[in-house]
């Protein structure tokens, strides 16, 4: 990462040209693609650009460079994130948008979009409309989601500069056919709106060899995009480059994804899932440069116990630095309060049974904005951050008896010590 850091850097300040002073991305090709040319922001790179800031910060961080621009990174894709849904989210379409040069909207409802709530740049409302518009808009039963609907970019070839049957005709390829990314960003969505039955059943219709198999013109294929023409039976599902890595990869993440991963640029997180009458799920990752082994049993939405080597520990979130073989997660009711997830590096915690009281260990950098949740079956009375009571900024929700608190502080310094109290 040394050796890259440099080329990150340039890769940064270079897309950041394309940022422009609504804090918004603006780009000539439309939903990421490169179709089209019509100078105008971009819901898709823009929401590309947000992670890639984060992600930036935290190396940043850890390889210990740039230290006094991070607040100043950070902050700028924290306003990226305000831009997105204060001028790129329709009341109107329930869609996030996209504008063509001059100012003028693009109503198109494109998969780019989808990637969003997976970036956790929207909220729970706005995740949940925008998915219900996906399901209206651009989701065949049979297939999966199209790339683009209205599916008209034949009678935009003028406007936008398009080649004679560059973009294909109705229902193929980037007008309004399948491809493997938008099923694969729409499972995606699902996850993050809760849906995760749903995400299963999606994905194991549209994105599995027997899903594929089963479809209309299905084969044994991991391809790049099908036709998706209901009009036409003999064409209806035809699949365009049918050994294509990049649908398997996007196959696996979204399993990993579904079944118990959930990740941001600090942590991984453990979120596990398992469909009616599974009675296990077993999987391994690679956390902090060794295989860790995982095993999911149990039923339930919530946590009721991590075992890491045979030690039971409070927190869904991997511990910084941790060089664990095995992972055992329980679901169920849950049986002592837990960190369910957390935006900096969480170094140890612990739960002391006599003072009812969670501790954690942080290590982020002075001026990081911190957002973590704990879940308990019993309610917090206070929050310590460094011996200091903190005062507001807490969110408690009881959900079924139990708690949800979200805590958010800015780091005064390297390490912060929270100290949650029941």
């Amino acid at each position: 990462m040394r050796h890259l850091y440099p080329y990150l850097t340039k890769c940064l300040n270079q897309t950041l040209l394309n940022k422009k002073d609504d804090d918004l991305m603006w780009e000539a090709h439309i939903d990421g693609s490169d179709l089209a040319n019509s100078y105008g922001p971009r819901t898709f790179m823009t929401s590309l650009a947000i992670e890639s800031l984060k992600e930036f910060v935290f190396i940043s961080m850890k390889l210990g460079e740039n230290q006094n621009e991070l607040v100043k990174y950070e902050d700028l894709a924290d306003n990226m994130e305000k831009a997105l849904n204060k001028k790129l989210w329709s009341d109107k379409l329930g869609f996030l948008i996209n504008y063509y040069k001059g100012g003028k909207i693009d109503t198109h409802y494109y998969m780019g979009s989808l990637i969003a709530p997976h970036f956790k740049l929207l909220n729970s409302e706005r995740t949940d409309v925008l998915v219900n518009s996906a399901l209206y808009h651009l989701f065949d039963p049979k297939l999966g989601v199209y790339n683009i609907f209205p599916m008209d970019l034949e009678n935009l070839k003028d406007f936008l500069e398009l080649k004679e049957g560059e973009a294909g005709k109705p229902f193929y390829y980037a007008n309004g056919g399948i491809w493997v990314n938008s099923n694969a960003w729409f499972a995606l969505s699902l996850i993050a709106d809760n849906k995760k039955d749903e995400a299963f059943n999606f994905i194991k219709k549209t994105m599995t060899l027997d899903g594929i198999i089963n479809s209309p013109n299905g084969q044994p294929a991991m391809y790049e995009y099908r036709i998706s023409d209901y009009n036409n039976p003999n064409v209806y599902g035809k699949i365009d480059k049918p050994q294509f890595l990049w649908a398997g990869g996007w196959y696996i993440y979204s399993l990993y994804q579904l079944f118990g991963i959930n990740e941001n640029p600090w942590n991984i997180t453990f979120t596990p899932y398992l469909i009616p009458n599974q009675k296990s799920c077993l999987f391994t990752i690679n956390a902090y440069g060794k295989p860790l082994n995982v095993n999911i049993t149990g039923s339930g939405k919530y946590i009721n116990s991590i075992i890491y080597d045979g030690r039971k520990m409070p927190s869904a979130v991997i511990p910084y630095n941790s060089k664990f073989d095995k992972a055992e997660i329980v679901l169920g009711t849950p049986s002592t309060p837990y960190i369910a997830s957390t935006n900096s590096l969480l170094e140890k915690c612990n739960y002391d049974f006599q003072k009812k009281a969670l501790n954690l260990y942080l290590k982020a950098f002075a001026g990081h904005k911190n957002i973590t949740q704990i879940i308990s079956p019993f309610q917090p009375k206070a929050v310590y951050i460094d011996d200091e009571k903190l005062n507001g900024n807490l969110n408690i929700k009881n959900e079924n008896g139990e708690y949800l608190l979200d805590i958010n502080f800015v780091h005064k310094s390297f390490d912060e010590k929270i100290k949650i109290e029941f």
